[in-house]
């Protein structure tokens, strides 16, 4: 069964160390003001869990950033 069309939101972590950093925002600091727990952010940061529509939502206002700047959208890979 084929995957074609389906497509993936992924967080552009080295962008928001970035940013943070710029900032002077440790990344606790920046999960702390988005509203998401730590932990998961971690989870997020480290490509373990997706961000869900309302993360993304959540990190884009608490940094002042546009969805563009902060994800990106690529194919989804078909498992194996």
């Amino acid at each position: 069964m084929s995957s074609a069309g389906k497509q993936r939101v992924q967080l552009r972590a080295s962008v928001l160390r970035q940013v943070a950093a710029q900032r002077n925002l440790s990344l606790g600091d920046v999960a702390i003001d988005a509203g998401i727990d730590p932990a998961h952010f971690s989870a997020i940061l480290n490509g373990k869990r997706p961000a869900g529509p309302g993360v993304r939502r959540r990190l884009c206002r608490a940094l002042k950033l546009s969805f563009d700047d902060l994800f990106e959208i690529t194919p989804e890979r078909e498992a194996v």
